[in-house]
């Protein structure tokens, strides 16, 4: 997670999966989320996947898109060292 600008609101990386059906105007669906307030960090044409990053507030406009299929947040997994002890 980052910080958005110099305030504490923090925005989630995302996962927008584009309906198959609608692959071919990925371009336009890229810019409805744009317009939906995601910062577009990889255009995954040929998965039909975009990523990038937006608000916790913007990310119910992102589901409201027409053409997307799903969001999810990606996650982070952090696995300890070898030497590390066992929890």
């Amino acid at each position: 997670m980052s910080h958005k600008d110099g305030n504490a609101k923090m925005e989630q990386t995302v996962i927008v999966t584009v309906r198959s059906d609608q692959l071919a105007q990925i371009d336009d669906v890229t810019q409805k989320l744009q317009a939906a307030g995601m910062v577009i960090d990889n255009v995954l044409k040929t998965l039909g996947q975009v990523t990038g990053h937006a608000s916790p507030d913007a990310v119910e406009g992102l589901r409201k898109v027409e053409q997307v299929e799903s969001v999810s947040a990606q996650r982070v997994v952090r696995i300890a060292p070898p030497d590390a002890e066992i929890q």
